[in-house]
């Protein structure tokens, strides 16, 4: 029996020679803090946080000036659609724009709760509408123009149900006593030279659009305010977004916009979310000239006064586009850039910006005092871990090295150590632990590998450590994957990766609607297996698994085909039609031209009372078939009803080429015929109607409202025809049914 040495604390064996480690780390250490550019990082720390709040911030403020307050195309196709309907059936002259007539009066009135529901809708502080048809140059331009302007000091809250948190600024008398809603203490009942002639939020977009040779949408001449403004009468500062009002004809009538009062602003951006006790502030700023200068728009908190601002002169980095400075060098900001026009819009060049601005004894206040702290602790920790830490270095490395010759000779042998005593209790407390547990990972892994050879579930697996050119690999993984003759045992790491992932670029994989993966493994004679693989890094180690999930997969692939197709026709239902339809929507350019056929089988209801629902099925059978084999590959073809089909024509350069199709597939129509049980003939007969992507619309739940309108157009005329969605027609029976709505 051997004996064991006198046993001996880790303490008194380790500490003098971890004090001597110490002691050379720290002093490395402290190198490191003053020359390796540590406070750099922490500065560079600081600057990065700030920036990323920026980003947050910026792109939550940038999708709401683009997404939603500038969104003003629905309101304003609104306000046109009503404005040209007056002035077609002589309610409205254009003359009227110009003055606070009658006829401008019933405008405004029926605009009004228009006008309420978007400012609600868009929480914004403020909407305004301004009519005018006359040029704004100095020696044309009206005295005061007709209007309405609404403001709600509190967006964010409820809205009220009658309206009692709003407040009329701009409005004829008539208007504010029908809408009983209370006007301001600056109210008048016309825009003046001075709220509207004088300001750039009607200005700007007017006289763009007015002059403008080029004919583009109204949204193209949209225009934010770069600096803020006040009502006549009034000392609340506010920002804009406006956009003019254009006719059919390209009369430009007036302006359209939104208003964020500034108080509102500030509270959307929270400088608090910047630095600790409102250190900094947001800066809302516009660069106009094409040089780095910024022009300030609003300040989120007190941090500089609105005089000292315009003095400090902020600078876009010239070394860093991401970062703004003063022109004193106090301060610091990070930038974040607003895209809000597109390109070649009268005011691209107007680059929008917010930064995020301290002064840099608060933005790097955090680093300089790390910077104090750290010096001293580890001056003070290196002076006492000095003292006396070099006498035991070599006691204490020798027995650690015998350990790790012991277990370097158990590794190139493949065996588990056997660890000799050291005499340190601690040591060899631990070394046992080591060799107990080595056994019972032994025993755990033998376990393992037994219960999947017993699972019911075929698994397989693989395990690679970094660093080492060995590789584990269950006997069942390459033949899961359907490769066999494959030698495990002698494949290096390097040989299993290149072969496990030529095998992969090899298999199709099918996705569900969940966003799994499942590889397919083709097994001869049609038959296909699908295996799910799982990959994991835990510390060096690489573990992947491979399950054989063919029965769940063809389960889920059989409930999708028959929860997307017709059973009758075979066709898609209209579940998949949406689905694919919808896809498809998303791409414009594989769009291209686009119809969309909507057709109803005429006579379906006295076929079936007639012969029977059987021969009915036939019937409805006959007319899909007819419609998939006589459409081109880029058709979508789909049963959504009894006796009403949808067939998607899309990919085409012009509505000429799907004309031409259609001719075909209508040909095709009245050649089918039916010998009916009674012995006599009888021909396939189809009602259609044709919506036209983009023409009519690009939404797909409006082309199938139009096609089906233009459909049922035919129904109601010659029954078995094709006609085309008319956009007038369609218009006027609106008008029909609301009049006729309204009387009931």
């Amino acid at each position: 029996m051997t004996k064991r040495k006198k046993d001996r604390t880790i303490f008194r064996v380790m500490v003098l020679p971890l004090l001597s480690i110490l002691a050379v780390e720290l002093c490395v250490l402290v190198g490191s803090l003053l020359f390796g550019g540590v406070i750099t990082k922490l500065n560079q720390n600081a600057q990065d946080m700030l920036a990323q709040q920026v980003e947050n911030r910026g792109n939550y403020l940038l999708n709401d000036m683009i997404g939603n307050w500038s969104n003003l195309n629905i309101i304003a196709e609104h306000i046109n659609e009503k404005i040209q309907d007056k002035l077609n059936h002589g309610k409205l002259k254009k003359e009227d724009f110009n003055e606070n007539n009658e006829n401008c009066v019933e405008l405004l009135k029926e605009l009004r709760p228009d006008l309420i529901e978007v400012m609600y809708n868009k929480q914004v502080s403020g909407i305004f509408l301004i009519l005018n048809t006359h040029s704004l140059e100095p020696e044309s331009a009206p005295e005061t123009l007709p209007g309405i302007y609404l403001r709600d000091l509190d967006p964010t809250s409820t809205p009220s149900q009658r309206n009692e948190d709003i407040l009329t600024e701009r409005a004829p008398v008539e208007v504010v006593r029908a809408g009983r809603i209370a006007t301001d203490t600056s109210w008048q009942p016309a825009f003046s030279k001075a709220d509207s002639v004088e300001q750039p939020f009607f200005y700007k977009p007017f006289q763009a659009a007015y002059t403008s040779k080029k004919r583009l949408e109204a949204k193209d001449y949209g225009y934010w305010t770069t600096k803020p403004y006040c009502l006549s009468g009034d000392t609340r500062r506010a920002i804009s977004y406006s956009i003019p009002l254009i006719l059919t004809d390209g009369t430009v009538y007036g302006v359209l916009g939104i208003e964020l009062l500034e108080d509102y602003m500030q509270s959307l951006l929270p400088c608090s979310e910047l630095m600790e006790l409102d250190r900094g502030s947001y800066l809302l700023a516009v660069s106009q000239k094409g040089d780095n200068a910024l022009a300030p728009v609003l300040l989120s908190s007190e941090l500089i006064t609105n005089k000292a601002l315009e003095e400090l002169q902020f600078q876009i980095a010239s070394q860093n586009p991401s970062a703004v400075r003063d022109s004193k060098g106090e301060y610091y900001g990070a930038l974040k850039p607003l895209v809000v026009y597109s390109n070649n819009a009268p005011f691209d060049t107007d680059k929008w910006y917010l930064a995020g601005i301290s002064t840099k004894d608060n933005l790097f206040a955090f680093s300089r005092q790390m910077q104090r702290i750290l010096l001293f602790s580890f001056v003070i920790t290196f002076v006492i871990g000095l003292i006396g830490s070099l006498l035991v270095s070599y006691r204490l490395s020798k027995p650690i090295q015998l350990l790790s010759n012991e277990v370097e000779k158990a590794k190139k042998s493949n065996e588990m150590p056997i660890l000799p005593d050291t005499g340190i209790r601690e040591i060899d407390q631990f070394s046992d632990a080591i060799v107990r547990l080595g056994h019972e990972v032994i025993d755990s892994s033998t376990r393992f590998l037994r219960i999947m050879d017993m699972a019911s579930v075929d698994l397989g697996g693989y395990e690679i450590k970094e660093g080492s050119d060995s590789v584990f690999v269950t006997d069942n993984y390459f033949p899961l994957l359907g490769v066999e003759n494959i030698d495990i045992d002698s494949m290096t790491a390097e040989e299993f990766k290149r072969k496990h992932q030529e095998i992969l670029n090899n298999l199709d994989r099918t996705i569900s609607e969940d966003g799994s993966v499942a590889y397919q493994v083709p097994l001869g004679q049609g038959r296909i297996r699908y295996l799910r693989f799982e990959n994991v890094k835990e510390g060096s180690r690489h573990v992947g698994l491979v399950e054989d999930v063919t029965a769940s997969t063809l389960e889920r692939m059989r409930v999708e085909r028959e929860r997307d197709c017709d059973g009758l026709t075979k066709l898609y239902a209209r579940r998949g039609f949406r689905k694919v339809a919808d896809e498809l929507f998303l791409y414009p350019e594989k769009m291209k031209i686009a119809g969309l056929l909507m057709i109803d089988l005429d006579n379906l209801k006295t076929t079936n009372d007639r012969f029977g629902h059987k021969f009915g099925d036939i019937y409805i059978q006959t007319a899909g078939k007819c419609f998939m084999d006589n459409t081109p590959d880029n058709t979508v073809c789909a049963r959504i009803s009894g006796d009403e089909f949808l067939v998607l024509f899309y990919g085409f350069n012009s509505q000429d080429e799907i004309r031409e199709k259609l001719r075909i597939l209508y040909d095709a129509i009245h050649k089918v015929e039916f010998v009916l049980p009674d012995g006599s003939n009888m021909g396939l007969s189809a009602s259609g109607g044709v919506a036209w992507y983009p023409a009519d619309s690009t939404d797909l739940s409006v082309l199938m409202k139009y096609s089906d309108f233009a459909m049922y157009q035919v129904k109601r005329s010659k029954k078995g025809a094709l006609k085309e969605f008319d956009a007038a027609a369609y218009q006027v029976e609106m008008e029909q049914y609301l009049q006729g709505g309204k009387e009931h």
